[in-house]
């Protein structure tokens, strides 16, 4: 997670949206996620970026997580490096999450593990050519699938499964989720969720009552002509 910010999450947002408007839709795509894990019977820890908000978090999110300042030159290292200290803390399987994805589910977390037991590794492609999730068991965690990666870029998942098959290693793959970086995709979220029972969706509540996309049509009733 990306310490939330003014001005420093979801940039891309910002040609359409005020950046208290970003602040509050990341802040809701957080609380989505960890509310998610919540119903599970995992264990949560959260890894943040920058340093100097650990007291923050805890105010915001409460003192149930354990919270872990990231440690690395880059994305990727920061990953690996999260597995390494969570495998070295004892546990046995582990996946790691980004905090853009709100439409994340219980299944979802559910059929993850159920992956890492069938092939040692799970990965859960974005539909913008990145990924949501990772997850491997520790007997079978490698540093390079996340080596040598163009982070942020439509070719992150790709290359994330080259590095994983020439180490012999076949993830089990996950349905593909939208996360959200761009307009667009808040739209096609918007659009794919709005009139379910919005209260339990922060993000999906927080669209509705600060009306920012009324003007968008609705997704249709799948039993209508």
């Amino acid at each position: 997670m990306r310490v939330p910010e003014v001005g420093k999450v979801k940039t891309r947002l910002s040609k359409k949206l005020a950046p208290k408007t970003i602040l509050d839709l990341y802040q809701c795509f957080v609380l989505d996620i960890l509310h998610t894990a919540q119903k599970t019977k995992i264990h949560i820890r959260i890894f943040f970026h920058p340093a100097g908000f650990e007291a923050s978090l805890s105010q915001w999110l409460g003192d149930s997580y354990d919270f872990h300042l990231q440690d690395g030159k880059d994305l990727g290292i920061r990953m690996a490096n999260a597995f390494i200290r969570t495998f070295s803390s004892g546990y046995d399987r582990a996946i790691l999450i980004g905090t853009d994805c709100p439409e994340m589910t219980v299944e979802i977390l559910e059929e993850s593990f159920y992956g890492i037991n069938q092939t040692g590794c799970v990965i859960g492609p974005a539909v913008d050519g990145g990924y949501y999730l990772i997850g491997f068991k520790a007997d079978s965690f490698t540093e390079k699938p996340f080596h040598n990666v163009e982070w942020g870029k439509a070719i992150v998942y790709q290359q994330t499964l080259d590095r994983c098959h020439q180490i012999n290693i076949k993830p089990y793959i996950l349905q593909p989720l939208n996360d959200i970086d761009t307009w667009d995709d808040l739209q096609l979220f918007y659009q794919h969720h709005h009139g379910k029972n919005f209260s339990d969706s922060h993000t999906i509540r927080y669209l509705v009552v600060n009306k920012i996309l009324d003007a968008l049509p609705k997704k249709p009733n799948q039993d209508s002509l």
